[in-house]
Order: structure tokens, then C-alpha cells, then sequence
């Protein structure tokens, strides 16, 4: 059984654009962030108003994972991941 969904993850070309709306429309509060560079990508997970969590993942490099997902559009979402008292 499902218990929660633990977050959303957005895929961003623009991310200073995806992060200042976020902010600024719904109110996320900024949390952890890194960047990897062995998959050449950053993300920024955020928290809102009843303790929902957003993340927002970019590309730092051509290399990146995310280069086909974004090929053809802006962004949207990549992933959404689910917490669950037992996976069997």
C-alpha cells in the first residue's frame, strides 16, 4: 500500500526561471541541493506549504540523462516517488 507520495520531480531547462516561480507563486521553501557530476545533473528538492516536496532537476552538461527527456520540450515531470511500508 501506498502511504504518501514523498515527491515530485520536475525536469527544467531554465532553472533560475522554474525556481523563481516556484518561490514566488506557491511559496517553496528551498532545501537540499547538489549537483551530480558523474550523471551531469543538479537538483533542488523544496518543500511546500503542508510538507509536499518538489524537486527540480536540470542538466549540467550535453552528457546529461536528461538531454532526450528535454529534447523536445521545457520541462515537466520527470518522476514521482512513492513511500510505501512494504515494496513486496
Amino acid at each position: 500500500m501506498i502511504t504518501r507520495i514523498d515527491h515530485v520531480s520536475l525536469a527544467v531547462r531554465n532553472y533560475e526561471a522554474a525556481k523563481d516561480f516556484f518561490e514566488k507563486v506557491f511559496g517553496a521553501v528551498s532545501g537540499a541541493a547538489m549537483e551530480d557530476s558523474s550523471l551531469h545533473y543538479f537538483w533542488h528538492m523544496f518543500t511546500l506549504g503542508d510538507m509536499s516536496r518538489l524537486e527540480l532537476i536540470t542538466p549540467t552538461a550535453e552528457e546529461s540523462f536528461l538531454k532526450n527527456f528535454l529534447s523536445e520540450k521545457e520541462g515537466g515531470v520527470h518522476h514521482i516517488t512513492l513511500e510505501t511500508d512494504d515494496i513486496h
